[in-house]
């Protein structure tokens, strides 16, 4: 779902917008890498996919009202690399600078980062099976939880933000724990 965007009104003039990069979690496609150096990383320049999420709040913002709440998301890969891939951890971490800097540009509409785990969901289920089972074991091993995430986990936190009027320039982590260890 590269450049997803969410729009839901629960009442009248509260807007809610969430945009996402919709990139894998690893240039492997694991969370699991292989030790020694990359070959390869797919992954766009770390500013890209800022850029991009940037570029669309800011189309998107002139149609929020003023109790608009915006909700990014990025990975918890941007506190705990899972191994040796420095763009895709960029670019995590810059969408949560991102979501800092523009709650102040926004005020007083809202702005929020959600930054999930693993996540057992859809954006795993069509990776092969041995690559899914290794990275979901490294990260039940690492996560304080043990286990992984759901999407509607992440979906309650999404709801959390857009719903908490007095929440903004945060990053949450329904991560299990993850970024503790």
């Amino acid at each position: 779902m590269t450049g997803a965007r969410l729009r839901l009104i629960f009442k009248p003039r509260l807007d809610l917008h969430a945009a996402t990069t919709g990139r894998s979690p690893a240039p492997s496609g694991t969370t699991a890498l292989p030790k020694g150096p990359v070959q390869h990383e797919r992954h766009p320049a770390p500013a890209r996919p800022a850029r991009r999420t940037h570029r669309a709040v800011r189309h998107a913002a002139p149609r929020l009202s003023q109790d608009g709440s915006v909700v990014l998301m990025s990975g918890a890969a941007s506190v705990r690399p899972a191994g040796p891939a420095p763009a895709y951890v960029a670019c995590n971490a810059a969408i949560e600078g991102l979501g800092r800097g523009l709650a102040v540009e926004l005020a007083p509409i809202r702005v929020n980062v959600v930054s999930p785990g693993m996540i057992d969901g859809n954006l795993w289920s069509g990776r092969p099976a041995d690559i899914r089972e290794q990275a979901a074991t490294h990260y039940r091993e690492a996560a304080l939880l043990n286990r992984l995430g759901t999407e509607p986990e992440v979906a309650e936190t999404v709801l959390f933000l857009f719903t908490n009027g007095y929440m903004t320039g945060s990053t949450l982590y329904p991560d299990g724990g993850y970024a503790l260890r």
